[in-house]
């Protein structure tokens, strides 16, 4: 499911393909409501698929018959090949031997296989998450003077986790060890919290951090490490391509073009 800083909205938009009215989107409106997730739930249908961020459909029974020309035509919309979804690698099995299919937006956080991102860098936290690696891109900065570097993460859930996860991410100069800058933030906070993450989901995040006008270094390390309301989650297991401390790595150098 899509990170709702992704979305451009503060609530995500859930549309159920229904087999039988009113009752998988009666299911998940009390869901979302249970688990406090900021998410509007309705029926989804042709006219309006477009204007959801997750459909949510399943297999097995058909259900009502008047229902399955409307199901047919949303699902011909979501399946076709330059459609705005993707479906969703996890199925989920149900009673009546049917499965559950999630179709996320192309934006959407969750990869369909695992990345391979162009700094690697494997790294274990604690048996909640594992960083998989990143790429960078520089950019001249919005506001015309300096530059960002664009970076993109890539991480794998293990499980769910028993408090909020952020992660910390600092940008050293690789001559001095300062911080030059930093971004903290909650890894998918609202719709995809750590506290709900599944085991074997391959994530990305996509962030963009300012440099200052006046720094003139060539290039610089990426450190980060991933942090609760406890304190820092130590490392668990690390691969060779990165170097690590008791709960943070430096996950690569990113080259700064004069």
């Amino acid at each position: 499911m899509a990170d709702l800083e992704t979305l451009g909205h503060d609530r995500a938009r859930i549309g159920v393909i229904p087999d039988y009215p009113g009752v998988e989107a009666a299911t998940f409106i009390y869901e979302a409501y249970r688990r406090r997730m900021p998410a509007e739930i309705q029926w989804a249908e042709p006219a309006n698929v477009m204007d959801y961020d997750v459909l949510i459909h399943k297999t097995g029974d058909l259900g009502s018959t008047w229902l399955q020309p409307t199901m047919a035509k949303v699902m011909q919309v979501v399946s076709q090949p330059d459609s705005a979804f993707q479906r969703m690698p996890r199925t989920f099995t149900i009673p009546d031997d049917g499965e559950v299919i999630i179709y996320g937006r192309k934006a959407s956080p969750l990869l369909g296989e695992a990345p391979s991102p162009t700094v690697p860098c494997r790294v274990e936290f604690g048996g909640a998450a594992r960083f998989l690696g990143f790429d960078a891109q520089i950019a001249p900065s919005d506001e015309g003077n300096g530059r960002e570097v664009i970076l993109t993460y890539y991480w794998e859930s293990l499980g769910p986790t028993l408090r909020d996860l952020k992660v910390f991410i600092h940008l050293l100069d690789t001559e001095s060890g300062n911080i030059i800058t930093q971004d903290d933030h909650l890894l998918f906070p609202l719709l995809y919290p750590s506290t709900l993450w599944q085991a074997g989901r391959f994530l990305s995040e996509r962030r963009t951090v300012s440099l200052p006008a006046a720094f003139a270094g060539e290039a610089l390390v990426l450190r980060l490490g991933l942090y609760d309301e406890v304190g820092r989650i130590p490392i668990s297991r690390a691969s060779a391509d990165c170097t690590v401390g008791s709960d943070y790595a430096d996950a690569g150098v990113i080259s700064l073009p004069r």
